[in-house]
């Protein structure tokens, strides 16, 4: 079970850095996109220098055009932004759950060798029984820490 989680952390992990690369890009052809759109405005503008300023709204730009690319900038950013915050969390998730994971294992091998030396003292116990001697104390109890 602990496998299977750690195996959907890491596939999420992936997922949220793919996406956080697809959002790099498209952030990087908004940029692109906000120049050319400031470089046409800029080149129109100097063209037509007779223009009044007072008057801004009589220039030709296409002001919800960049209204939207703004917009999409702004999201792209949000986005991309929440794609690596949720990417960081994943990753701190992943190590703790191979911290987990390594403790576990320990824990395990501790308790396989705990049970293969009552396996042991059993039978020597039988042995000692069964050839009339009398039974003998475990010399150690070696799962009493794991209770701790």
């Amino acid at each position: 079970m602990l496998e299977e989680k750690n195996t959907s952390y890491m596939e999420k992990s992936v997922e949220w850095e793919e996406e956080s690369k697809k959002t790099s890009a498209l952030k990087s052809q908004v940029e692109v996109y906000k120049r050319q759109v400031s470089c046409h405005t800029f080149s129109y503008l100097v063209k037509h220098t007779t223009v009044d300023w007072t008057k801004a709204n009589s220039v030709c730009v296409d002001i919800p055009q960049v209204q939207e690319l703004q917009t999409r900038v702004t999201n792209e950013t949000k986005r991309a932004d929440k794609s690596d915050y949720e990417i960081k969390r994943s990753q701190d998730k992943v190590v703790s759950l191979q911290k987990e994971k390594e403790r576990l294992a320990v824990d395990l091998q501790a308790l396989r060798e705990s049970n293969e030396e009552l396996q042991y003292s059993k039978l020597a116990d039988a042995a000692s029984e069964a050839s009339g001697g009398k039974r003998r104390q475990p010399l150690c109890y070696p799962m009493a820490h794991l209770f701790q």
